[in-house]
């Protein structure tokens, strides 16, 4: 993914930058100014989140335009579908990150659990590796199989 260090080093220093303010305030007993800073920081997130994801979707798309040309006609979860089957623990993921990132889209963050990000960039960055070195689609196949078995030390 072209940004994704590039985003995650932002949101870090941002973020690094909230947790300063938020200390200084909660020292100083400034309980109101603590609140606001903490929702600023919840919506830092959220907005990380969501431009991260463009890049992750951005990958996915140039992934299945190497199988089927006409891919970016069809629905976000279909393109993934022709990548890695919905048996497999990364569509799965994805789904659930997708459904979120349009909840933040369309103004739902307050139906949103706390976004935990750092887990969300490792577990793209898996899914995106995986994705680059695998034989597609991911789902039932020899590599799948052969990975289960040396996870597991068999």
């Amino acid at each position: 993914m072209r940004e994704s260090t590039s985003i995650r080093n932002a949101y870090w220093e941002t973020e690094k930058h909230f947790i300063d303010l938020v200390d200084i305030a909660t020292t100083s007993n400034d309980r109101i100014a603590s609140l606001g800073l903490q929702e600023m920081s919840k919506i830092n997130e959220n907005a990380y989140f969501v431009l991260f994801w463009g890049q992750f979707e951005a990958f996915i798309n140039d992934k299945v335009m190497e199988i089927e040309n006409s891919a970016l006609e069809m629905g976000f979860m279909s393109r993934v579908r022709l990548a890695i089957l919905p048996e497999h623990e990364y569509y799965q993921d994805i789904d659930k990150y997708y459904t979120w990132r349009c909840k933040l889209a369309h103004g739902e963050a307050a139906k949103l659990q706390s976004l935990i990000l750092s887990s969300i960039f490792d577990k793209v960055d898996e899914i995106v590796e995986t994705l680059e070195t695998c034989p597609l689609p991911l789902g039932d196949s020899l590599f799948d199989l052969f990975q289960e078995s040396t996870d597991t030390g068999e």
